[in-house]
């Protein structure tokens, strides 16, 4: 294989396997950060082979497939300062590379370029495709330097995007056979949230009134095209469910939330089904991990549905300690 390997700007270099694995030319372009995007192997034999060309060279391996559905947004940031900390460093260069130099290292480059001198997405990919025209990030890649870009090229993991980007993994590896959720993709169960304060509003289930989610839980979405998005049967089985001022076109009749801890277990191996309150077990909506339409037209995907008229809204009242019982 012919190595390929671009200078992006000074001291930033964008390689291929057979670049890494190059000990005369890690030497000539003074290379002394080395960023790999590939599997362990191969990055075991680049960090063999550039420890040999220099003892004190800087080291990180992120493990990412060249794929559509692999997490690279979430690595981004570290990916970054990686590389801007390397060149802040007078000393010798940066190589980021992956196995090809086309898809992987190029899109670390790209949000690199976006992060550090504040360009949009097609600037920074036009800026790379410059020095090495054979770059072609996957159709993945590029929708997550997207979001990058819009949550201001730096992970906001408290963001409606980052968060709804994050259940659309977790759906894609769901559907594609995983049968464990982790911890960290469901919310805290609201009642044995502490940090509950008289400004936060709490959604119930109107029959027994046990406290099912919090606003902070609720994914917003823009509305869809109304009965546009809908076929016939669905317009006229709609229609009878809304009143005179209502329109098709800007009712939610739903809420939309990311999963909570006490849906878990009927979660488990399964695809979709029907939400039950924990306490009395009446049905207040439904969850499908393809998703659901919203009655505004607007697909959800995954989709954790709660009907409107099945839970009440109110906003969370602290117990004074004077009125707690003993």
């Amino acid at each position: 294989m012919s190595r390929q390997y671009s200078l992006i700007r000074n001291g930033l270099y964008l390689g291929d396997m057979s670049c890494a694995l190059d000990s005369a030319l890690s030497l000539e372009l003074d290379i002394r950060n080395v960023l790999s995007l590939t599997d362990r192997a191969a990055a075991e034999q680049v960090r063999t082979v550039q420890t040999e060309v220099c003892s004190e060279i800087k080291f990180k391996h992120v493990e990412l497939e060249d794929s559509q559905n692999a997490d690279l947004l979430s690595h981004l940031d570290e990916c970054c300062e990686f590389v801007a900390t390397g060149l802040a460093n007078s000393r010798g260069s940066v190589l980021v590379h992956c196995f090809a130099g086309v898809s992987r290292s190029a899109s670390v480059v790209i949000a690199f370029l976006m992060k550090s001198e504040s360009l949009s997405l097609q600037d920074a990919l036009d800026r790379v495709r410059k020095q090495s025209s054979c770059i072609s990030p996957n159709i993945g890649f590029m929708k997550q330097l997207s979001l990058y870009g819009e949550m201001g090229n730096r992970v906001d993991e408290s963001s409606m995007q980052f968060r709804q980007y994050k259940l659309e993994k977790l759906a894609a590896s769901i559907q594609g056979g995983e049968q464990e959720i982790p911890a960290a993709a469901l919310v805290s169960d609201p009642l044995l949230q502490s940090h509950k304060s008289k400004d936060t509003v709490l959604h119930k289930c109107r029959k027994c009134r046990r406290v099912l989610f919090t606003e902070d839980a609720v994914l917003r979405h823009e509305p869809g095209k109304g009965s546009e998005a809908f076929g016939w049967r669905t317009k006229a089985r709609e229609s009878t469910r809304v009143t005179a001022s209502e329109n098709l076109s800007t009712v939610c009749s739903s809420y939309f939330t990311e999963p909570v801890e006490w849906m878990r277990e009927g979660l488990k191996g399964v695809i979709e089904g029907k939400l039950l309150c924990p306490k009395c077990n009446s049905r207040v909506g439904a969850f499908n991990w393809a998703g659901i339409q919203c009655s505004c037209g607007r697909w959800i995907t995954p989709a954790f549905q709660f009907h409107k008229n099945r839970v009440d809204d109110s906003k969370y009242i602290p117990v004074s300690p004077l009125l707690k019982t003993t």
